[in-house]
């Protein structure tokens, strides 16, 4: 399973975003520990998305968002995680990116 993961999914396993309520806060927490135990994580070769991750996250954090990339960090160059090419494009003052899937 290979999977882009929002950076909302690490802040609502923190507990961390607006829309945390317990339910969602249990499903991204799940999520994450499946990624982790059998999962692939797709990221950019740009660093765009590592670069919202560490903006959002701390890999020092106890709580599991932070952990998650701390372990991605430890994963980024083996199979667990591909880099791919993407496109950045400024639509309307944000930044877009487009991967090629």
């Amino acid at each position: 399973m290979k999977r882009i993961i929002d950076t909302n999914v690490l802040l609502t396993a923190n507990g961390a975003a607006n829309h945390r309520e317990l339910d969602c806060m249990e499903a991204c927490i799940d999520f994450l520990e499946i990624i982790k135990e059998q999962g692939i994580v797709v990221i950019d070769d740009g660093y765009f998305i590592m670069g919202e991750y560490d903006d959002k996250v701390n890999p020092n954090d106890s709580q599991l968002g932070g952990a998650f990339l701390k372990w991605l960090y430890r994963h980024e160059w083996t199979d667990r995680c591909e880099h791919v090419p993407i496109t950045a494009i400024e639509i309307d003052t944000r930044l877009c990116l487009i991967i090629p899937w």
